[in-house]
């Protein structure tokens, strides 16, 4: 055998170990960014509000899954009675973030300290996704 031969194979070896050591320890591909976060919602202080009663509060939300369409649809306390419904598309990959200000104009005021519930659902033609739950409206002017 020549040298070279033995020192090809031999860096063939490395890089081989080496690859097979990343691909062991590497995390899942997309295992922390896929999903569906939870949202946040907080008081407007600068549209009108009296005491814990505001008629706007900021919506923010985002997440990956695949590309669609995205609907949220918030409810006080698991009513029926939607309070609210937004309507976004994700990006080409699948990612999408919502950012809103949502105003109570035909819905009531938003009541600081109350719990809302929220589903955010993505569909495409042949699939859906979806995650739901509970946020609190939070912050004080």
């Amino acid at each position: 055998m020549s040298k070279g031969f033995v020192h090809a194979v031999g860096a063939l070896a490395v890089t081989a170990a080496v690859t097979a050591t990343a691909v062991v320890t590497a995390a899942p591909a997309g295992a922390v960014t896929r999903g569906i976060s939870k949202p946040t919602l907080t008081v407007v202080c600068t549209q009108p509000h009296h005491g814990d009663y505001y008629s706007a509060v900021r919506f923010r939300q985002h997440g990956r899954e695949f590309a669609g369409s995205v609907v949220v649809t918030l409810a006080v306390n698991n009513s029926p009675r939607t309070k609210a419904e937004l309507h976004t598309k994700t990006g080409p990959y699948g990612w999408f973030r919502l950012r809103r200000v949502l105003h109570s104009s035909e819905t009531g005021p938003w009541i600081a300290g109350t719990t809302y519930s929220w589903t955010t659902a993505i569909y495409q033609k042949t699939a859906a996704t979806a995650r739901r739950g509970t946020v609190t409206l939070t912050g004080s002017c």
